[in-house]
């Protein structure tokens, strides 16, 4: 799971702070909805590292603007909270997001390449 830590960090912060208020219900869904359509791809292209990235890639372009406007306003909302409360909630999303990281590092570890999809899946965030 080494890999998925650092990918989910902006969603985890929004999926533990999720019953706080709808915008942030927006901007965890909105995340993790692209996150899921990553993950989707990686199933899809099974083990072909030019295949995903090339995936990847085509979504990044179809849904760019969508994906920079919930990654701006989840950074904006998380510099807004209290250190202990960012630590707190993103405390509580490692927990959420338990099955979706195990998911995400199962499917890494079929490529030749691990850390080259990953880092292309931190665009999604």
């Amino acid at each position: 799971m080494r890999w998925a830590v650092p990918i989910l960090s902006i969603v985890a912060a929004l999926i533990a702070t999720a019953g706080c208020q709808s915008e942030v219900e927006r901007l965890q869904g909105e995340s993790i909805y692209h996150l899921d359509q990553a993950v989707k791809i990686l199933e899809q292209t099974a083990g072909n590292t030019q295949a995903a990235i090339t995936e990847l890639d085509k979504y990044l372009v179809d849904h760019r603007d969508r994906i920079l406007e919930a990654r701006a306003s989840g950074r904006a909302l998380i510099r807004s909270m209290s250190p202990a409360d960012q630590e707190a909630f993103k405390r509580r999303a490692m927990d959420q997001t338990r099955a979706l990281r195990e998911r995400l590092d199962t499917l890494a570890r079929t490529y030749s390449d691990p850390p080259r999809v990953l880092m292309k899946i931190q665009e999604f965030l």
